[in-house]
């Protein structure tokens, strides 16, 4: 069974993406430096403002943080006892606008990057959350608020258990992996009431964020939970359309941008050729080259891994209604850019690889 990702319970888990964006960008900034040990105010005053101005022990919120950070795949402790960038730490920090770390709102390249890294890691939750969502718009309206206001937590609408549980149980057969949902069914049937509905609230607020545009909660409520709701179904029908037997890392990289469009109800604005694709590659290479080199051990900066360039070259033509899998933009770059100077090397089954520069 695919292992879900673990979130700590010692701090409200509204806002948490943006957090965990700038924790990426701090271990981007200090690579190397033993990142537990420094104090939330030193990396921005309005995360202390909002996630630790509550709690006596900030220490604690901020390594439920760190650890939640390191269960997204953003950070590694593998080969150093010591919170290093991953490649999709890498396109955290890519995300953040202009470089500024402000604690609101998502950006448009953070929703996209923080949805797609949702379905790698956390499908086995995803879909039936999706599901229960519907029927039940009091309690999006509820999450609306606690993002967008000054309340603190969910009110006691209702018991989030059961309606997980209820939706995991009439939804499992429609998931492919038949055998991995009964044993994600017995493993919730085992856990406490507190720690389902913790877990459970917390990714509804992942998706509220996500989904949601902060201007029209503000204009009309109502049609924003409306709105929330028409995009949950959207993904949700779209993602039950897939086969995630074979590994989500295949599932996200080819059919994200289809998913993400029909999420949003958007289609492919603009003719996909080979020409448009090297332009976005180019530009990625002129806005990230250097951001994603500083990690690398080459010291010329003539060396990058590859997987977080594609991902952002991915990302940016969907967030143009550009609907393209990663295996095309790979044969793309391989195709037009060594007569540019860079080369390619992918390993499918490492999924991963690196871009050389030869100039």
């Amino acid at each position: 069974m695919r292992e879900l990702i673990r979130i700590g319970t010692s701090y409200s888990h509204t806002r948490i993406l943006k957090v965990m964006s700038i924790i990426c960008r701090f271990a981007y900034d200090h690579d190397g430096e033993i990142i537990p040990t420094i104090d939330l105010s030193k990396i921005d005053s309005k995360v202390v403002s909002e996630i630790g101005q509550k709690y006596r022990r900030k220490e604690a919120v901020y390594n439920d943080y760190l650890k939640t950070s390191e269960a997204m795949g953003l950070l590694s402790t593998r080969k150093v006892p010591r919170y290093r960038l991953t490649d999709y730490g890498l396109l955290a920090v890519a995300g953040l606008d202009n470089n500024e770390l402000s604690v609101f709102p998502l950006t448009s390249f953070e929703k996209a990057f923080y949805l797609q890294l949702l379905m790698r890691k956390d499908i086995d939750y995803l879909v039936p959350i999706l599901s229960a969502l519907h029927g039940f718009p009091e309690l999006v309206e509820d999450a609306l608020d606690v993002l967008f206001s000054d309340r603190s937590r969910l009110g006691p609408l209702i018991d989030i258990r059961s309606i997980f549980r209820k939706e995991l149980s009439e939804r499992i057969e429609q998931l492919h992996l038949a055998a991995e949902g009964m044993e994600l069914r017995s493993t919730i049937s085992r856990w406490e009431r507190r720690t389902l509905n913790h877990r459970v609230s917390s990714r509804l607020f992942w998706l509220v964020e996500i989904l949601s545009e902060r201007e029209l909660v503000m204009q009309d409520k109502e049609k924003a939970v409306q709105t929330f709701l028409r995009k949950t179904e959207r993904l949700r029908d779209t993602l039950l359309e897939l086969d995630f037997s074979f590994g989500s890392d295949l599932v996200v990289d080819e059919q994200f941008p289809r998913i993400y469009l029909k999420t949003h109800r958007q289609k492919p604005g603009r003719e996909v050729n080979e020409s448009l694709i090297q332009g976005e590659i180019l530009n990625t290479i002129e806005k990230e080259w250097d951001r994603y080199s500083k990690l690398e051990p080459d010291i010329f900066g003539n060396r990058i891994s590859a997987l977080p360039f594609l991902l952002t070259t991915q990302i940016r033509l969907v967030l143009q209604n550009v609907e393209v899998p990663l295996s095309r933009i790979r044969l793309v770059f391989q195709k037009r850019m060594p007569n540019r100077g860079f080369i390619l090397v992918w390993r499918d089954d490492f999924h991963s690889g690196f871009i050389e520069r030869n100039n």
